[in-house]
């Protein structure tokens, strides 16, 4: 089993060589490898490891082209390995340039304008969904934001951008993360409802939900709002804190999220991401396979 823990081998045993269903297509974040590795090089190694698609996270991790003759280099490059972009990571230069929940309202439109462009870009790549967690009520101790703030100025910039979204035919997919914000399945359902357009949608993470819940309660509350999925694992220490960890060695409880991730007929990409070290390449090959083991749980 290899890094697979028992607890994981135990829920799958039944299913161990069941093939994973062709329903989901397997995706890997590009910041899962070395930063100075060329776009075309990273889709290489993704297609060898068994991955269908990779999801982009630019600026931090790897700088998107805006030009039309960048783009279709991209595009090219991602074909000719048969892979797909299954989703574009905007959320670094929301930050960067302006923060949409800012009290700011110059500011806040920065950071509507920053998410504006990078629709485009997305259109331009032909990515149909961008990865959204551009707001924060406060980091570590400090509060940053009131609460009751950041939720009407992320909704009400979300609801901007709407009719720009419809133009290029690309979706606003939030993210549930550890920015201390939409803490529940109900009030993430409501926040989403509360948008009123079917442009702005859910990225759930099934691993970041875990300090404060589980992935097998929210994902029927937010039903057919998901649109992308994350897959990640982690660890509780006896402090009810903990750690990430790789597939199939944390607390999760895989059999069960799968169980509610079909019931609610999702169908698309499941993807890993995790940050590059220096056996990246064995662990994309570990990564790809725990998640097909994952994904043939029945």
């Amino acid at each position: 089993m290899g890094q697979l823990t028992r607890r994981l081998a135990l829920q799958m045993a039944p299913a161990l060589f069941a093939a994973p269903s062709s329903i989901y297509t397997k995706g890997i974040g590009t910041v899962s490898f070395p930063k100075e590795m060329a776009f075309g090089e990273r889709c290489r190694l993704a297609r060898k490891h068994g991955f269908g698609a990779v999801e982009i996270r630019c600026v931090t991790d790897i700088a998107i082209p805006h030009t039309a003759v960048q783009c279709a280099e991209w595009k090219r490059a991602a074909a000719s390995e048969g892979v797909q972009m299954a989703t574009l990571w905007a959320s670094g230069p929301l930050y960067a340039d302006g923060v949409m929940h800012d009290p700011d309202p110059a500011r806040r439109q920065k950071g509507r304008d920053a998410l504006a462009r990078a629709i485009e870009a997305a259109a331009a790549l032909g990515v149909d969904s961008i990865l959204v967690n551009a707001v924060r009520v406060g980091i570590g101790a400090k509060l940053m934001h009131r609460y009751e703030d950041v939720y009407q100025r992320f909704q009400e910039g979300l609801q901007s951008l709407v009719p720009v979204c419809a133009k290029h035919n690309v979706r606003l997919l939030v993210e549930n993360v550890g920015n201390r914000f939409l803490l529940s399945p109900m009030e993430m359902r409501a926040f989403i409802d509360g948008v009123r357009s079917d442009w702005v949608q859910v990225y759930f993470d099934v691993g970041n939900v875990l300090l404060q819940g589980y992935p097998q309660d929210w994902i029927p509350t937010l039903g057919k709002r998901i649109r992308r999925i994350h897959f990640k694992d982690f660890k509780f220490d006896t402090n009810y804190a903990g750690h990430f960890v790789e597939l199939g060695e944390g607390d999760l409880d895989w059999k069960a999220t799968m169980a509610e991730i079909r019931a609610i007929g999702y169908r698309g990409y499941i993807v890993d991401e995790w940050t590059a070290g220096a056996d990246f390449e064995q662990r994309l090959a570990r990564s790809s396979k725990a998640i097909d083991r994952i994904l043939a749980l029945s």
